[in-house]
């Protein structure tokens, strides 16, 4: 069953035209009772032999089998062409960067589109891009490739030049360079892969001016309100008005109510700017942290309800230099939350000291509490505990207390036990 195959090979060496080689070649024999494909890789050489009358009297066959590598090669052949339609295919834009000049060896159809079409494979970035020169991209490449450490950027800014194109095409992408190393460590190349984020940064972009805007509008004719209400106030004063101590107070009520109303305003809109990852405004100015969270503690004992909160404080006063609306904000999630938590009600310990100069606010309540495995990112956006239950919720109102304290230069942190309560402390800086 084999002579057809080696039959000629081994005819051509006797007819004294010389050794042949053959890898890998399929030679069917049969095995187990039926014709099997098997392959070998084999040599003949000829004999010499003085006498014949080809110089060569016989033919030296040395063999292997190589089946069991032949096949497991076909299988990674398989597996690379089904490995490669998905890479091509995938909805993220990927490509492989070989050496230490990020020549491209492979780019799929997303990546090609982000670029516009331009000829990659075999081409260093800086070669195929030179626009981005100076926009960090080619030092974080470089960065990656000597470091051996990943890079992850978020919504990072690059600027495309498109042939047919004067202006340049700003992006915005989401992406990842991951080292690739051979068998030593040794970094040989970067993978990239990620999204184009252009059009969710422009939106969010556009939502947050609109915002702004009904912001603006919205606390204009508050801003009236209020003023007209502290004029009133003094007219009253001054004039001599029946019952004036009555009108006054109700008159300060309302500028109060129109305070609360642009503070409401101003946080729909630092919930917006949280939710897209920008920083809220921060103006510093003396604040007394006591009397501040006294009337936080104040406004919820007055909603009634089940709990009994037990402050202390140590000294008096205790003033920093921070932004009181962002303050009374952070206070107002953390004791909120304490209340909301302890739908049972209890206790709520609330304490201000000095500590080296911090301030440290500490809210301690006999809740709910959180479980051990949402501790950790408790303070993520829109993260919840899982046993909260029919309680309501959005899940902004914690990661909008790391955010203010953060932009602050402090910390807040958070020691639980389900079913036990949550104690949540916060330390800031008296001073920027």
């Amino acid at each position: 069953e084999i002579w057809d195959v080696i039959g000629p090979q081994i005819e051509s060496v006797m007819r004294g035209e010389g050794a042949t080689w053959h890898e890998n070649q399929c030679v069917p024999i049969i095995r187990h009772g039926e014709l099997q494909d098997v392959f070998w890789t084999y040599s003949f050489s000829p004999i010499d032999e003085p006498d014949a009358p080809s110089g060569v009297g016989g033919v030296l066959v040395v063999c292997t089998e190589t089946t069991a590598q032949v096949l497991a090669e076909k299988r990674r052949e398989k597996e690379f062409d089904r490995l490669r339609a998905l890479f091509t295919q995938a909805p993220s834009f990927m490509c492989v960067l070989r050496g230490p000049d990020h020549r491209f060896e492979i780019a799929n159809a997303a990546f090609s589109a982000i670029v516009g079409g331009r000829e990659l494979v075999g081409r260093s970035v800086r070669d195929a891009f030179p626009e981005v020169a100076g926009q960090g991209l080619l030092d974080t490449l470089d960065q990656v490739y000597v470091t051996g450490e990943p890079y992850i950027g978020r919504a990072q800014r690059i600027l495309f030049q498109r042939p047919s194109e004067a202006a340049p095409d700003e992006r915005f992408l989401d992406f990842v360079y991951q080292p690739i190393r051979d068998e030593t460590g040794a970094v040989t190349g970067i993978f990239c892969e990620g999204f184009d984020v252009t059009d969710r940064i422009r939106g969010e972009a556009e939502r947050q001016a609109f915002l702004d805007t009904l912001a603006h509008d919205l606390r204009t004719p508050l801003t009236t309100l209020k003023a007209q209400a502290q004029l009133l106030g003094r007219q009253i004063s001054r004039r001599g008005v029946p019952e004036a101590a009555a009108l006054t107070e109700r008159v300060m009520l309302f500028d109060e109510l129109a305070n609360r109303m642009i503070d409401q305003i101003s946080e729909l809109s630092d919930n917006a700017r949280l939710v897209i990852g920008q920083p809220v405004e921060i103006e510093r100015q003396p604040i007394n942290l006591v009397a501040l969270v006294a009337e936080s503690i104040t406004e919820l004992d007055q909603a009634g309800g089940p709990h009994a909160f037990h402050f202390t404080h140590e000294p008096e006063e205790l003033v920093g230099a921070w932004d009181r609306r962002q303050l009374r904000r952070m206070a107002a999630n953390l004791l909120g939350n304490a209340v909301k938590y302890s739908p049972a009600g209890g206790d709520i310990v609330v304490r201000v000291s000095a500590d080296d100069g911090d301030a440290v606010l500490v809210v301690r309540d006999a809740g709910i509490g959180i479980p051990e495995a949402d501790l950790p990112h408790i303070f993520a956006f829109r993260a919840r505990g899982q046993n909260v239950g029919p309680i309501p919720g959005t899940g902004i109102g914690l990661a909008g207390v790391k955010r203010i304290v953060e932009q602050h230069g402090g910390a807040v942190t958070v020691t639980s036990e389900e079913g036990r309560g949550a104690t949540f402390t916060v330390r800031l800086p008296l001073e920027p």
